[in-house]
């Protein structure tokens, strides 16, 4: 016998099964019903504004993930009465990105990551610079390499 609430409305009696705790009802649930209206929902809510910029499916596992949580209990406010379960995860998805995107601050250009190196961090440079430490230590004396090597590594302790 099938009941009378699965023939008016499957996606009210899915619902209640996965929130009951029914495992395969919660991956019905979330794969058939909830992943194409979050997707729906954060597509329009997140890019109909062209000056947010984040991912879109990094969004909707966000707000599956937030849905979830503590077994669904976002969803244990779900009334039929009051309207269609699309509509409640909608306005569930508008209000998640509203209070998500007041917290995150937009992205931040990235600068050219090479503008900080200094010009003898790059290994030609390096390697010049070695061959001039060569000549360097071979037209000093002991006594001038010793008072060479002892200024250098005073500077190097100071700068850390």
């Amino acid at each position: 016998m099938v009941a009378i609430e699965q023939l008016l409305d499957p996606v009210v009696a899915l619902l209640r099964r996965a929130l009951a705790g029914d495992r395969a009802a919660e991956n019905r649930l979330a794969q058939r019903i909830l992943m194409p209206a979050i997707d729906a929902a954060v597509s329009r809510y997140l890019f109909g504004e062209t000056r947010r910029r984040f991912e879109k499916e990094d969004v909707a596992q966000e707000v599956l993930a937030h849905l979830y949580e503590n077994r669904w209990e976002k969803l244990r406010g779900f009334d039929p009465a009051k309207g269609p379960l699309i509509a409640y995860v909608w306005a569930i998805v508008r209000h998640w990105i509203r209070d998500h995107s007041r917290r995150r601050p937009p992205p931040v250009p990235v600068e050219d990551p090479e503008a900080a190196l200094l010009p003898d961090s790059g290994p030609e440079n390096k390697a010049k610079l070695a061959q001039i430490m060569d000549r360097l230590m071979a037209s000093l004396d002991e006594e001038q390499i010793v008072l060479f090597q002892w200024v250098h590594s005073s500077a190097g302790r100071e700068r850390r």
